[in-house]
């Protein structure tokens, strides 16, 4: 009994044995494959009766289990079988059935198909993507040219593997040029594919460019021979650059100018260039035979002379496009401008005297122009007439005086391209008048100190005029208690001389017609009025100054600002002047009332304040221009500060 247990075990284990081998098949299931390929199969299983069915996605079994020989032990089965693999790169199986029901499926995973995209995962995994070597190639413009390009292996992806299940290599591609490209003998039309490896040697033609575009290709049997999955590789094709010259065209109007444009190329090339140029209709131009130029667009060569039209007021611009092998490159233009009209200056006299007329004209008038001739009166500013204007639209003219006075004297001009511009002849004195049309000046007076130890300081005020021109009357400023200095700045009026028309003075003296010193006589409100007399190439002119003096009073610790004043005067404590004098402040220093007087001593505003008012603004604008005092009382006494209304 013990022994037949032990002879069971034995052929339980050899059945074991038998049953756990694993099946084999050749060529292995880790080979590459093409699919679409019938392949025949060997497998050996450790049973009998085998059978060959599609497992995983549906590999074609073409034929089933054929030459079948069983082992001399009587338990394994070595067969064969032919399968066809379909054409999608994805794991598929055969399943061998054998013996008692047993199965195994045959997983193959190297499928070399196109119809899915490698997933393009770059290193450190194996999916790493497609492109090319080069990202672009130059090929110049109008040159033929070899370039040598190549492309990073493209390898086999299967799905569902993994993301970087990726295997083998590709070696195999196809191209697609510009038209006109080529590979070898292979010429491209723009679309179709040629065969290459890599690295290739692509040859441009002269002028096309664009993108290259590489594809890898399936050298098995298969419906996805061309992946679409794209390298590409960009095309540059530098052109020679133009530039024209001039860069810009000034002409002046009336007058002719011929200029030459040339066009420049900076580069080679093998193409021929041409060049079409374009001045547009009523352009203005001239050829080199004197005729007008085409009004359209005309080929010619790289430079072109053209002359200007003297009576054209829309000369064009020049444009020129150069056409290098066929192709336009970029328009070039040379844009032409009028230079600003020129006017000479308006010659004649600079004065006119009584019962004469004197003529005027242009210099350098432009040609063919019209002109018309005006006068503005300037003085006498109540807008008499002064002259009167002969042939008002030629191109000179005479004046003849009406009245003394001073005119400024225009020409208007409009040249042939209408073109305008206005040449002036200023301050042109008629009957007598200087060329000093307003004396500008100042009075200066050191008034005497009230207080002992005090430092008298400089009183200056502006002069100011009033009237017409001739017999103007000025206004300044001076003090009964104190000499009186008169300072003008006008150079007219150096040599002339000085008297006393009205009123007295102590004493007085002069310099020339620029300088007045005197001391007056009596006390306010005695009227003076001093004489400036000129002569002139016409004759004598004068002017007469009033002076309406005034007591200097010591202003205590006031002071106003601005003066002279045109619209607000600040009256305030000079606290300055307080600290300087070791003054301690106090209510007496209050401004509590202000009053302001005129030259002839009326009342012309009045202005009250609470105690420890220190600064009081007063609006003066509404008051005549002149001679003013106002007066501040700080409740006990009142003090006096001269200003002046401009």
């Amino acid at each position: 009994m013990k022994k037949l247990i032990q002879l069971v075990i034995v052929f339980i284990l050899i059945a074991n044995t038998s049953h756990s081998q694993t099946p084999t098949i050749l060529p292995v299931a880790t080979d590459e494959y093409c699919p679409l390929t019938e392949i025949t199969f060997t497998v050996t299983v450790p049973g009998l009766n085998p059978n060959v069915t599609p497992s995983t996605n549906l590999p074609l079994v073409v034929r089933n289990a054929f030459n079948a020989v069983v082992a001399t032990d009587g338990k394994t089965t070595t067969f064969q079988f032919i399968g066809k693999f379909n054409d999608v790169n994805i794991k598929q199986a055969f399943r061998v059935t054998y013996g008692q029901g047993l199965t195994y499926d045959f997983e193959f995973r190297k499928i070399k198909s196109l119809f899915y995209d490698n997933p393009h995962n770059d290193p450190p995994a194996q999916c790493q993507a497609f492109k090319a070597v080069q990202t672009s190639i130059t090929a110049g413009f109008c040159q033929i040219v070899n370039n040598t390009i190549s492309v990073v292996t493209a390898k086999w992806f299967t799905k569902d593997e993994g993301g970087d299940f990726c295997w083998g290599s590709i070696p195999t591609y196809e191209y697609q040029l510009p038209n006109g490209w080529s590979i070898g003998s292979n010429v491209s039309n723009g679309s179709n594919w040629i065969p290459g490896g890599t690295p290739v040697t692509v040859t441009s033609d002269a002028t096309t460019g664009g993108v290259i575009k590489v594809r890898p290709v399936n050298s098995c049997n298969s419906n996805f021979v061309k992946g679409s999955e794209l390298a590409t590789i960009n095309i540059s094709r530098p052109a020679p650059t133009f530039s024209i010259s001039p860069n810009g065209v000034e002409i002046q109007c009336g007058y002719a100018k011929t200029e030459t444009f040339s066009v420049s190329m900076a580069g080679s090339t093998s193409c021929p260039v041409t060049y079409q140029w374009y001045l547009g209709p009523n352009n203005g131009w001239l050829d080199n035979n004197g005729s007008p130029a085409p009004t359209g667009t005309f080929t010619g060569p790289a430079s072109i002379t053209l002359t200007s039209l003297t009576a054209n007021s829309n000369f064009s611009s020049i444009q020129v496009t150069p056409i290098l092998g066929g192709v336009a490159q970029p328009t070039l233009t040379v844009p032409t401008t009028l230079k600003p009209m020129s006017l000479g200056i308006v010659g004649g006299s600079n004065s006119i005297c009584d019962g004469t007329s004197s003529p005027y004209y242009l210099y350098n008038a432009p040609p063919n122009s019209s002109s018309y001739w005006g006068t503005t009166t300037v003085l006498p500013n109540y807008g008499a007439s002064v002259v009167s204007v002969n042939s008002r639209y030629s191109s000179s003219t005479t004046l003849t005086k009406i009245n003394s006075g001073v005119v400024n004297l225009t020409v208007s001009v409009t040249n042939q391209c209408y073109q305008t511009g206005t040449a002036t002849r200023s301050n042109i004195l008629v009957g007598g008048y200087t060329s000093t049309e307003l004396l500008s000046g100042y009075t200066l007076a050191y008034p005497p100190c009230y207080t002992q130890g005090c430092t008298p300081s400089a009183v200056s005020n502006q002069l100011n005029s009033s009237g017409p021109y001739g017999i103007t009357v000025y206004t300044g400023t001076a003090y009964t208690n104190c000499t009186n200095s008169l300072y003008l700045y006008n150079s007219g009026v150096s040599g002339g001389t000085w008297s006393i028309v009205s009123g007295s003075v102590a004493s007085w003296s002069n310099s020339g017609g620029n300088y007045l010193q005197f001391y007056p006589n009596g006390g306010p409100g005695d009227y003076v009025r001093f004489r400036l007399t000129v002569n002139t190439s016409c004759g004598v002119v004068y002017y007469d100054i009033d002076f309406y003096p005034t007591q200097y009073n010591y202003s205590g610790y006031y002071m106003l600002a601005p003066n002279p004043v045109t619209s607000d005067l600040t009256v305030s404590v000079d606290e300055n002047q307080l600290q300087k004098m070791n003054v301690i402040k106090s209510s007496d220093q209050d401004i509590r009332e202000v009053v302001v007087i005129d030259k002839m001593g009326q009342e012309k505003y009045r202005q009250t304040a609470g105690k420890g008012t220190r600064q009081m603004r007063v609006n003066v604008s509404n008051l005549p221009t002149g001679y003013y005092v106002i007066r501040v009382y700080n409740g006990k006494d009142w003090k006096s500060l001269p200003f002046i209304k401009q």
